[in-house]
């Protein structure tokens, strides 16, 4: 059994907050793994899911949104670099 010592707590999510939906949308692994500190209540929205909305989407949404999710990993990649947990 893993505690919470064992893990590095990078950010809390707040109420509504949303997690893993980057690897549903780009078909990669997850990068992280998230742990409930108290009772809560998750809703899973399938890969499936999520990859029909944005293929409904006008073709610039999509396009913003991929240069977005490429962004963000690129910033993910130079803090993974430059940070140690």
């Amino acid at each position: 059994m893993r505690t919470l010592t064992s893990f590095a707590a990078a950010m809390l999510l707040a109420l509504g907050a949303m997690f893993g939906e980057m690897a549903a949308i780009t078909g990669e692994r997850r990068s992280a793994t998230t742990i409930a500190l108290e009772p809560c209540v998750v809703v899973r929205i399938s890969k499936a899911t999520i990859q029909q909305k944005i293929g409904a989407c006008d073709p610039f949404v999509r396009a913003l949104i991929a240069i977005l999710i490429n962004n963000l990993s690129r910033v993910n990649e130079r803090y993974a670099t430059t940070n140690t947990v």
